[in-house]
């Protein structure tokens, strides 16, 4: 029997990193995709200490263009492609009066298009596999939140993309995933208001659950077929307190620390 092939962007390092790893040790195959190339072969290595395959592909996802040939070459990579994760982002820190307005370009351009371009050029052979499409969100993706105007945009704007895809796609599997604060590495490469790297590691991050925990909980709401899965700690209180009474909301979120 055909090994099932998982496609993963963002997979040098956090989150996109421990599931190619959870992945490989449950026997499949795997595409990897980012940036750097030698973080890459690192997590290749370690994936195929488990007897699997694994192909990886330095790409840059805000050049646009250059999706739809990538997307060929990881099909070609196994010959089929059966969970697609769109994981690779990037954060935010800076107030929406301060945040030039070419960030909020480049968070829609990372955060959103290459997601929904890949998950379109992709969406025939997820089809034919009956397989998944994840979507690594964000509770930001839920509710507004300090210093994350562009960032909870960019994940807002992902919600309304999939969600409408799940309705029109009942054969696909579209998975939504909110993590709160998780232990990664991601406030050290958010951008600034002026673009600049933050540079800074949050100590909600620091103190944030495990990739490890994160990465278990997604797997397992793939095989349950979960169509949106919150993962976070206090942040979910104001994901309730909002559905509740958005007066209230807008009350306490103000009060509540970014960072």
């Amino acid at each position: 029997m055909q090994k099932k092939v998982i496609l993963i962007t963002g997979a040098s390092s956090g989150i996109g990193k421990q599931l190619a790893l959870d992945y490989a040790s449950k026997g499949f195959n795997l595409v990897l995709a980012a940036r750097r190339t030698d973080l890459l072969v690192q997590v290749k290595s370690e994936c195929e200490i488990w007897g699997v395959k694994c192909k990886v592909f330095a790409i840059d996802l805000e050049q646009a263009h250059s999706i739809p040939d990538f997307a060929t070459q990881a099909l070609a990579a196994f010959g089929r492609i059966d969970i697609l994760i769109n994981n690779a982002g990037i954060s935010q820190r800076g107030s929406a009066a301060q945040t030039e307005i070419s960030v909020v370009r480049k968070m829609m351009e990372i955060n959103f298009f290459p997601a929904i371009t890949l998950s379109h050029t992709l969406l025939d052979e997820i089809r034919k596999n009956k397989g998944s499409i994840v979507v690594i969100s964000s509770m930001s993706g839920l509710f507004g939140f300090h210093d994350r105007s562009a960032y909870s945009a960019s994940k807002f704007a992902l919600h309304g993309y999939f969600e409408t895809l799940n309705i029109e796609e009942p054969g696909v599997h579209v998975l939504l995933v909110c993590p709160g604060r998780v232990k990664t590495d991601i406030s050290l490469s958010a951008l600034s208001a002026d673009g600049s790297k933050h540079g800074i590691m949050d100590k909600a991050h620091i103190n944030g659950i495990s990739v490890e925990k994160c990465s278990e909980k997604i797997i397992r709401a793939v095989d349950n077929k979960k169509s949106l899965i919150l993962i976070a700690k206090e942040e979910k209180i104001l994901y309730w307190l909002k559905k509740i009474s958005y007066s209230l909301f807008i009350k306490i979120a103000r009060k509540a620390k970014s960072n």
